[in-house]
C-alpha cells in the first residue's frame, strides 16, 4: 500500500569517474508504462526544457569513494563448421577453431584503454533482413559488437541526422568494418571538461578486392570535444581509411551552443580528401550545416541549412548523397486536450527546398502530419508528403500518404504497422516514373515473464506509371521466438522467409551468460533456396520445395577476468 523500493547495486569499476575527493556525479531516474502512457521522473523536468534531459540531472556527492586500476581481460575461443552447396551437394568450405584476447585498462578512472586481437566478431544474430532491390544508395545496418559500441556516443556529431532530408547519417559508421584482425582504442575524460577518443582497426579484406585494394585496409577515428556550461561543446573530428593506393581522409569541427533554457545552436564544417585508385587523382569535398532548434513541452522548431559538395565522401560513415545544398525548417506545435481518449496530440508540418548540384536542378519535400496519443500507450499517425527528387538529372514525383499505429495493447501484447501508398523511382541507368506500396507491422506476444514472439512483416511492390505494368513486389516475414529459461540461459530460434529471393533462413542459439563477458554460445544456421542444378547452372523453379544450399554451426565461449 505504500509502494515499492528498487535497490540498484552497480560496481565501481563499472563506472567512470574522477578521482577527488568529493566525486560529483549526475543522475535522472525515468519510469515509463508503455501500456498506460505514464513518464514520471526525478528530478521533474521543466517544461522550458523540453526534453533536454542531460541539463536538468540531479548532483550527487560521494565522498572518499576508492579508486581503482581497471584491468580485464577476455580470452575467447570460437570454433566453427560452414557449408555451401555444389552442383546439388553440401561440402564443407570452413572447419576451423580461433582464439582471441581482448584487454581494457584503466590509464586513470576516466580514461580506458581497449585492444583486441583476432576477435570474433560473429553476429550472435543475423541481421534482419531488409528490402535490398531498387536502391539509390546501401542500406543501413545498426552495430551491434560490444567491442565498437562502449563509447561509441563519443563520436556522435553535432548537426548531422537532423532532418528527414540529411544524408549524412554518421561520420563514424562501424560497420563498416568488417573483418577486424586487431583493434585499440582510447576512450575517456581529460579532466571534467575534456573528452577523448583514439580508435584503430586493421579490417582483412575480401579476397576479390585484394588484387585492387591489398590485403587490408586501415581505419584511424581521433575524437576530441570541450565541453563549456550546459550541454554547449565545441568539438573536432579525424576519419581515416587507407587501402593500398586509394584513402579516404575527413576532418571537421563540429559544436553546441545553448542560447536559452528551450533552444540551441548546431553547427559542423567537414573537409574529405579522397583517392579511389592509382590512376585518379585526389578529390576534396566538403559539408557544412548549421541548425537552430528550439524545444519545450508546448512547441518545438527548427530551421536548417546544409550544403554538400559533389566531391565529398565518407568511407568510414553513413552517406546517402553529395551534391546537394538545402534549406529546410519544421514546426511542430503540441496540444494537450482535456480528454480520457486522445491524451496528446502533436502537428508537424515540414518543409525542404533542396538543389542537386550535378543538375542544377531542384527538389521538394515538404510534409504535414498528426500524431495523436490515444488512451494509455497507443498512438496512431496520419501523413501526408508532396514530394519531388531529382535522379540522373530528371526530376521525378515521390509523394504520398502514409498511415502508423503502435500501441502496448495488454502486458502481452504490442502491435505496430505503417502503411504508406508512394509515388516512386525505379533508379537505374534509364530511371522511370512509378508508384509503390509499403507496409511493415511488428507484433509483440509475451504469453509468461518467460517467452516472447517477435513477429515482423515487410512487403513492398512496385507499377511503372506509365502503364500500370507490375515491376516486383518483395515480402519478409520474420519469426523471433525467445525462451529466457532463467536469468543466465536462454533459448531462441528465428525463421525468416524472403519470397523475393526465394530463400528460407532458420537460426537457432543457445545461450548461457554468467556475467556479462563470461558467456557460452551455440548456434546452428542454414539457409533454403528455391533451385536445382540442372547440369550447367543452378535455376529458379517454381515449386513449393526447398534445398538446403549453406549451412553453419559455431560454438563461442568467453571469461571475463577483471583485476
Amino acid at each position: 500500500p505504500d509502494g515499492f523500493t528498487i535497490e540498484i547495486a552497480i560496481p565501481l569499476k563499472s563506472i567512470r569517474y574522477n578521482n577527488r575527493n568529493p566525486v560529483i556525479m549526475s543522475i535522472v531516474f525515468e519510469r515509463y508504462i508503455s501500456r498506460l502512457q505514464e513518464h514520471s521522473s526525478y528530478p521533474e523536468l521543466d517544461p522550458a526544457k523540453g526534453m533536454a534531459f542531460l541539463i536538468q540531472m540531479e548532483p550527487m556527492e560521494y565522498y572518499d569513494l576508492k579508486t581503482y586500476t581497471l584491468f580485464e581481460l577476455l580470452p575467447g575461443f570460437t570454433y566453427s563448421q560452414k557449408y555451401g552447396e555444389s552442383k546439388n551437394d553440401l561440402i564443407k568450405t570452413e572447419n576451423r577453431g580461433e582464439l582471441s584476447v581482448t584487454t581494457k585498462y584503466g590509464i586513470t578512472s576516466n580514461l580506458i584503454l581497449d585492444g583486441t586481437y583476432n576477435p570474433d566478431f560473429s553476429q550472435v544474430e543475423a541481421d534482419a533482413g531488409q528490402v535490398d532491390v531498387n536502391l539509390r544508395y546501401a542500406l543501413f545496418y545498426p552495430e551491434k559488437r560490444p567491442f565498437f559500441l562502449e563509447g561509441s556516443e563519443i563520436f556522435n556529431f553535432a548537426a548531422t541526422e537532423n532532418t528527414v532530408v540529411d544524408p549524412i547519417g554518421s561520420l563514424v559508421h562501424t560497420r563498416t568494418i568488417v573483418n577486424p584482425i586487431t583493434g585499440i582504442k582510447l576512450s575517456g575524460k581529460l579532466g571534467e571538461k575534456n573528452t577523448l577518443a583514439v580508435f584503430y582497426a586493421m579490417d582483412e579484406l575480401p579476397a576479390e578486392a585484394i588484387s585492387t585494394e591489398g590485403d587490408y585496409a586501415y581505419f584511424s577515428v581521433l575524437r576530441y570535444k570541450r565541453a563549456f556550461s550546459d550541454d554547449s561543446y565545441i568539438g573536432g573530428i579525424y576519419t581515416g581509411r587507407e587501402v593500398k593506393n586509394a584513402f579516404n581522409r575527413v576532418g571537421g569541427i563540429d559544436g553546441i551552443v545553448r542560447l536559452t533554457q528551450s533552444s540551441t545552436i548546431e553547427y559542423n564544417g567537414i573537409y574529405s580528401d579522397t583517392k579511389f585508385r592509382p590512376v585518379i587523382e585526389s578529390k576534396n569535398g566538403s559539408a557544412v550545416n548549421i541548425i537552430y532548434k528550439y524545444d519545450s513541452r508546448d512547441l518545438y522548431y527548427n530551421a536548417s541549412i546544409q550544403n554538400i559538395t559533389e566531391n565529398f565522401f565518407t568511407e568510414t560513415g553513413y552517406l546517402t548523397r553529395n551534391g546537394i545544398f538545402t534549406i529546410a525548417g519544421l514546426i511542430k506545435p503540441k496540444f494537450y486536450p482535456d480528454s480520457s481518449f486522445i491524451r496528446r496530440i502533436d502537428i508537424e508540418l515540414f518543409s525542404a527546398q533542396t538543389e542537386d548540384k550535378p543538375s542544377g536542378l531542384w527538389e521538394t519535400y515538404n510534409y504535414a502530419s498528426g500524431l495523436f496519443y490515444i488512451f494509455g500507450s497507443q498512438t496512431a499517425r496520419l501523413k501526408y508528403t508532396h514530394s519531388t527528387e531529382i535522379f540522373n538529372g530528371d526530376k521525378f514525383k515521390t509523394g504520398g500518404i502514409t498511415i502508423s499505429y503502435n500501441g502496448q495493447l495488454t502486458k502481452k501484447f504490442f502491435i505496430a504497422f505503417s502503411y504508406s501508398k508512394m509515388k516512386a523511382i525505379y533508379y537505374s541507368s534509364q530511371p522511370y516514373q512509378g508508384k509503390s506500396d509499403l507496409f511493415s507491422s511488428i507484433l509483440v506476444y509475451k504469453p509468461t515473464e518467460n517467452i516472447e514472439s517477435y513477429t515482423n512483416l515487410i512487403y513492398s511492390n512496385f507499377f511503372r506509371s506509365s502503364d500500370n505494368h507490375f515491376i516486383y513486389e518483395y515480402p519478409i516475414l520474420r519469426e523471433k521466438l525467445t525462451y529466457q529459461l532463467n536469468k543466465y540461459l536462454f533459448f531462441r530460434g528465428i525463421v525468416e522467409y524472403n519470397k523475393f529471393r526465394r530463400q528460407l533462413l532458420t537460426d537457432f542459439l543457445v545461450s548461457f551468460t554468467y556475467v556479462p563477458g563470461t558467456v557460452m554460445h551455440l548456434g546452428y544456421s542454414s539457409l533454403y533456396e528455391r533451385t536445382h542444378w540442372d547440369e550447367f547452372q543452378y535455376r529458379y523453379v517454381n515449386t513449393n520445395d526447398f534445398r538446403e544450399v549453406q549451412r553453419g554451426f559455431f560454438f563461442k565461449m568467453s571469461y571475463l577476468w577483471r583485476l
